[in-house]
């Protein structure tokens, strides 16, 4: 998968409700919850990220000029 791929719904992500991002990466544990982004929030579930959702969550934040992000509790 290429960044543009991987990257192409960026500009659709304002117009969601509610954004969930996931990481499928491991087998063993799938689709562990590593972000969600709702009401101009970006909520971090992880404190280490993979890489990949580290640029698109720096990229959202930075196209929407927000800078609101908090860990989850």
């Amino acid at each position: 998968m290429t960044d543009n791929e991987k990257f192409r719904a960026l500009p659709t992500l304002p117009l969601c409700d509610r954004v969930y991002v996931l990481n499928n990466s491991s087998a063993d544990n799938p689709f562990q919850q590593v972000a969600a982004i709702s009401s101009n929030y970006v909520n971090l579930q992880q404190h280490t990220m993979p890489d990949w959702a580290r640029e698109l969550l720096a990229d959202y934040l930075m196209e929407n000029s927000w800078n609101s992000w908090k860990y989850a509790e």
